[in-house]
């Protein structure tokens, strides 16, 4: 996983086109027999956005509690 260095620190979060600086990421995920493992990462994502939201992020840079 690549992000982009400038968007997060923009705080937001993009994939990162290669041509910038970034951070770097690994994601490991445990599959069990008969788990289909694009499932698998698509549900962890999922849930990993809604638990983001939840608490507020990503922030928008142009907001005054942001500043």
């Amino acid at each position: 996983l690549r992000l982009s260095l400038k968007s997060l620190v923009n705080g937001s979060i993009e994939l990162s086109s290669g041509q910038e600086e970034l951070v770097k990421g690994r994601i490991k995920l445990e599959v069990y027999p008969g788990q289909d493992p694009i499932s698998n990462a698509n549900e962890m994502l999922i849930r990993a956005i809604q638990i983001a939201r939840e608490k507020g992020f990503p922030l928008d840079p142009r907001a005054e509690k942001f500043r």
